[in-house]
């Protein structure tokens, strides 16, 4: 099957996001543009394309200029996770980052760790680099009259970091834009998120997807790969090139829930239950969380499905997995619970906690939530 790659030039005269960057543009124009802007893009709907457009209009001024120029320019200074090690130290990460952006500007953090394989190592945004910020946002604009800082991938902010941030967002400089990018705002700081202009972005239309999709793939989307998309590029791509990942995913997930069934009847079940959890435990950190992802949109289908909300499910399988059958077991009296057990478990590994812990407490809870009866609270 061919594929056509689309360059960030491509994405950027196309990126789902038009209303968005015309209404930012205004703002800029009118001179109202806050110095801080917070776009949260939970699953490829297109922050970092909106981003660079951004940044080519302000520097632009309205003049045209090709993205390029944007991931090249002297005033606009990019920031993200790196892993801490001295593997990372070795690379040309701002070679590395500018071909990602171009290569896949709708790529996750976790697709972006992969490319610079970090291996099991996390990547984060440290103290260092916001000295670095913050010597570069004390010199004068390079070639223009404003200069700009995108930092992309801060909800793996650490604290320290964040709170050296914070004094600088405090008391920008004058003409200075700093706009940052996260996939999710529970693990930043309330101090850090009350300096910033919020903005939560949409899925992209469905007309998008498939325009792009049959420029790409040169065949139309199932409807199947559509809903399961979600308004995603990003996850729509994945769909169609990493099946396997998919499926690798869902196969886990299946043989968790069959053991967690038969925990509560039969306790000779707990050591498969154990040797389940030892096989998450043992691949690598960012598979890991996307295991915990995987499994929330999961319990969101089941739950539709289960309230004869079918039509507003997204799941479809890649091994036969019946959500009809797992869907009565996902209801009101389990529903918080069993989403508290997933983000909990998925915040605890981005805090670097011991996965062999996480995942065996995670497999006894997720028994222990499984097991109960809708009707357990009215007894």
């Amino acid at each position: 099957m061919n594929c056509t790659i689309f360059s960030v030039v491509d994405f950027l005269k196309l990126t789902g996001q038009e209303l968005l960057i015309d209404r930012l543009k205004n703002e800029f124009i009118k001179g109202y543009l806050p110095h801080s802007q917070l776009f949260v893009d939970s699953s490829g709907y297109g922050a970092l394309p909106l981003v660079l457009s951004l940044c080519q209009s302000l520097i632009a001024h309205g003049n045209e200029a090709i993205a390029t120029a944007v991931l090249e320019h002297p005033d606009v200074h990019f920031y993200y996770p790196t892993p801490s090690n001295t593997k990372s130290q070795k690379i040309d990460l701002p070679s590395l980052w500018r071909s990602f952006c171009s290569d896949n500007p709708f790529g996750s953090v976790y697709d972006w760790l992969r490319n610079i394989d970090s291996g099991n190592k996390q990547g984060s945004i440290r103290v260092e680099h916001i000295r670095e910020l913050q010597k570069q946002a004390s010199l004068k604009p390079y070639a223009g009259n404003l200069k700009i800082f995108v930092l992309w991938g801060v909800d793996l902010l650490l604290v320290p970091a964040a709170n050296k941030l914070l004094k600088l967002l405090e008391e920008p400089p004058p003409h200075t834009y700093f706009l940052l990018v996260s996939e999710q705002t529970e693990t930043l700081l309330p101090t850090l998120l009350s300096r910033c202009q919020q903005t939560v972005l949409d899925p992209l239309p469905d007309k998008m997807l498939l325009n792009l999709y049959e420029q790409s793939f040169g065949e139309k989307a199932s409807d199947g790969l559509l809903k399961m998309a979600q308004g995603s590029w990003r996850r729509l791509v994945e769909l169609q090139i990493r099946k396997e990942t998919h499926q690798e995913l869902e196969v886990l997930w299946v043989a968790g829930l069959r053991l967690a069934f038969k925990a509560r009847a039969n306790r000779k079940i707990i050591l498969p239950l154990f040797e389940w959890a030892q096989e998450l435990a043992s691949m690598n950190r960012e598979a890991q969380k996307q295991f915990f992802l995987f499994g929330l949109d999961l319990i969101r289908d089941a739950l539709m499905v289960n309230y004869e909300a079918a039509s507003l499910h997204r799941f479809h399988s890649l091994t036969g997995f019946d959500l009809q059958k797992f869907a009565p077991y996902v209801h009101s009296h389990n529903i918080e619970e069993l989403q508290h057990l997933l983000e909990e478990s998925h915040y605890h590994l981005g805090r670097n906690a011991n996965a062999r812990i996480v995942f065996v407490q995670f497999a006894l809870e997720l028994s222990r939530h499984l097991n109960r009866k809708e009707s357990a609270l009215l007894e």
